[in-house]
């Protein structure tokens, strides 16, 4: 019964480890030491965890019944996607300035 579910949760994981992987793109590959850029990373994964978990509480608020609590979970659900566009936008930016100064 348990493999059923295997595809959903495989994909459901590739989503998650993708969109955290796009998260750290906003820290530079070189010109940072790496202590600086372990920091960074650690930062990078507790913020985007915290928009995720927050993202999910939306998520959840979107299918109650009441008014008010499906119009905060719409802030609660577009608010963090929209800030991380917005960092993965510019890691991908970060990527594409720090491959040209090579």
């Amino acid at each position: 019964m348990g493999c059923l579910f295997f595809p959903l949760e495989l994909l459901g994981d590739a989503i998650i480890e993708g969109w955290f992987f796009l998260m750290e793109w906003i820290i530079p590959e070189r010109y940072l030491s790496r202590t600086f850029r372990t920091i960074l990373r650690i930062l990078v994964w507790v913020f985007s965890a915290l928009l995720l978990f927050v993202m999910l509480l939306g998520v959840f608020a979107l299918i109650s019944d009441d008014i008010y609590v499906k119009q905060i979970g719409k802030y609660m659900f577009f608010i963090p996607l929209g800030i991380s566009a917005v960092q993965i936008i510019f890691g991908i930016i970060v990527r594409i300035v720090s491959k040209r100064k090579k």
